[in-house]
């Protein structure tokens, strides 16, 4: 059940809001905040979880629609329509509980990661695409790259992998899938792991180890390692890529100016010491950081600790700007859009996922194509385009023949680029050569039999024409 606390006229004003998961069985430990103010716009009651503690949320791609929900000590996921009085509620039984999952920005694939193993779902039927073994020990986070054609995950031996998504969905189950990129990053298990925006992608990364480190995929390589005096338990990234903030295991945070570390590979740092000006320190939790995240403009810090306490925090000043607290450990922390499904009493979901989640990997048999909800204002333009293509090639391979509608006139015609499509769309079914013209009621059975044989063949060659000009003119668009 979800409940709103704040008029839509209030809502409206704030363009960002921050999600906030808790890993405890009492109602309501999943809210939405405004960050400004910390006043809750959005809850989850939790009555479909049936008692059952919540592990991790994460939205169902970027619209607003749904939210998953993992339970801890289930193999349990739930997805749930985040509109009021939009009821729709499914749940899904795993082979195991998921430790991490994310999805693609349309919502229909799911990764989720089952102890060492990497599951992909797609959402549209439920099909489990592959189950790809990443890691020798339990994985701690996997995460998408920004334009989602990379997966990267972390785990407990303190290895970071990275996948190409289009080896994972691979319908080749014969093939073991192995990383593009692979790091040994860290001595100790993974704890944070965050990733930056564009096609050439930065990771950074924390342990218990009391090392964190910066990786370039291009380069194959580590940027930066920092060494803290602490296990550092959490990290984040700011937009820009110039903050770098990690989480200590005794609830200090600190912030490291990456532009004023240029040609240095090896760095030491202390979180403990909120007097070193060089490296300052946020200083709010006396518990284990468990989450840290920067809102969209870079001036806003969330952080989360292991007793439930949460503070958001303005970056320039280092002062905290709302602190509040749950009844168990913050496990997610995300700045979100303010969805239209938060503020619109009258919002209608675009789609529905089949969350039938599947636990065996399909066959690739199925074939799902989603409907697209954007206008195209050019579609008359591209299929006037896709006929006036059709239509020039089978112009040119129809050579001598000549394609007509009804019965076969006496004299030859010809035909014309402008005049095939139309003639397909009426039916084509009768074909002549054009060395000689006879009456039908002058040919014998076998010619009748060998005439509607080249009916059927073209037909075939039709349809690949069309679907050949389509995909043509679609990547040309793209």
């Amino acid at each position: 059940m979800q409940t709103s606390s704040l008029s839509t006229s209030v809502i409206q004003k704030s363009g960002e809001m921050l999600l906030i998961g808790s890993s405890s069985s009492d109602p309501f430990s999943n809210i939405i905040v405004d960050p400004r103010t910390g006043v809750s716009t959005w809850s989850y009651k939790g009555s479909e979880l049936q008692g059952a503690t919540p592990g991790l949320i994460c939205p169902l791609g970027i619209t607003g629609d749904h939210l998953l929900i993992s339970t801890k000590d289930r193999p349990l996921i739930n997805v749930f329509a985040i509109h009021n009085r939009d009821r729709f509620h499914q749940k899904a039984v795993l082979s195991g509980i998921v430790t991490s999952m994310c999805t693609t920005s349309d919502g229909t694939f799911l990764f989720a990661s089952i102890r060492t193993q990497i599951y992909i779902w797609l959402l549209t039927t439920g099909e489990l695409l592959s189950v790809t073994d990443a890691h020798y020990q339990d994985i701690s986070v996997i995460l998408l790259s920004s334009d989602e054609s990379m997966l990267f995950s972390s785990s407990n031996d303190g290895a970071i992998h990275c996948y190409l998504v289009s080896d994972l969905v691979s319908s080749d189950r014969d093939i073991i899938v192995e990383p593009c990129r692979k790091w040994r990053a860290h001595s100790l298990a993974i704890r944070g792991l965050v990733i930056t925006h564009g096609s050439n992608p930065r990771i950074a990364s924390c342990g218990l180890d009391h090392v964190a480190s910066i990786h370039s995929v291009s380069l194959d390589a580590c940027l930066l390692k920092i060494s803290a005096d602490r296990p550092l338990t959490a990290c984040a990234l700011d937009p820009a890529e110039s903050r770098l903030f990690l989480g200590s295991d005794l609830g200090n945070i600190a912030q490291l100016n990456l532009y004023s570390m240029i040609g240095k590979q090896e760095l030491l740092i202390q979180t403990v010491d909120e007097k070193n000006e060089n490296i300052p320190v946020f200083n709010g939790h006396s518990e284990e950081i468990t989450v840290l995240v920067v809102n969209g403009d870079g001036s806003l810090l969330a952080s989360g600790d292991a007793s439930g306490k949460y503070c958001i925090w303005d970056i320039v000043s280092k002062q905290c700007l709302k602190v509040s607290t749950m009844r168990g450990s913050i496990s997610t922390l995300r700045f979100i859009p303010n969805w239209s499904s938060l503020t619109s009493s009258e919002y209608v979901s675009r789609w529905k996922p089949v969350f039938n989640l599947q636990r065996n990997p399909s066959n690739g048999q199925t074939i799902s194509i989603m409907e697209s909800s954007v206008k195209d204002d050019h579609t008359d333009f591209w299929h006037a385009q896709s006929d006036d293509l059709i239509g020039k090639a089978i112009f040119e391979m129809s050579d001598n023949q000549t394609v007509k509608k009804g019965k076969i006139p006496k004299k030859q015609q010809k035909i014309s680029p402008s005049n095939v499509v139309e003639d397909l769309r009426n039916d084509v079914i009768m074909i002549e050569d054009d060395s000689e013209t006879t009456s039908l009621d002058e040919k014998d059975s076998e010619t009748v039999k060998k005439l509607r044989e080249e009916i059927t063949r073209l037909k075939k060659i039709n349809a690949q024409l069309y679907e050949f000009a389509t995909k043509e003119l679609l990547v040309n668009k793209d």
